[in-house]
């Protein structure tokens, strides 16, 4: 197994809530440990991750586990948390996340079917 898949492993089975610790680190201090990784407050990790204002400050108190979806972003904020940090959030205008989403239609198959349904 690739290292780096088993560190994805480790930090997926950190996240979830049925695994209060990580080899002795509590599941709260895992996602914080994430979140301070990625250069973010909780308030800056809720705005890039999404799931509401107060969050960050309930899965690092213990109060909510985070979902599944969560999770997933998180493990991938793990293996690569430039891509989540504020300055890259900033950047990212409601044009920019327009034009990802356009370019990611053009490359799919989805291209083909809405121009079948809309004679596009």
């Amino acid at each position: 197994m690739r290292r780096g898949a088993l560190a994805g492993n480790v930090l997926v089975v950190g996240c979830r809530e049925n695994a209060p610790c990580l080899a002795g680190v509590p599941r709260r201090l895992v996602i914080r440990a994430i979140r301070e990784a990625c250069g973010l407050s909780q308030q800056e990790a809720a705005r890039v991750f999404g799931g509401g204002p107060k969050a960050f400050e309930k899965y690092e108190s213990g109060e909510v586990a985070p979902s599944s979806a969560m999770t997933n972003l998180l493990v991938l904020a793990a293996r690569r948390p430039e891509l989540f940090c504020k300055e890259m959030a900033a950047r990212l205008t409601p044009d920019d996340t327009a034009a990802v989403l356009r370019e990611a239609v053009r490359r799919s198959s989805v291209e083909r079917v809405y121009g079948q349904i809309y004679g596009v």
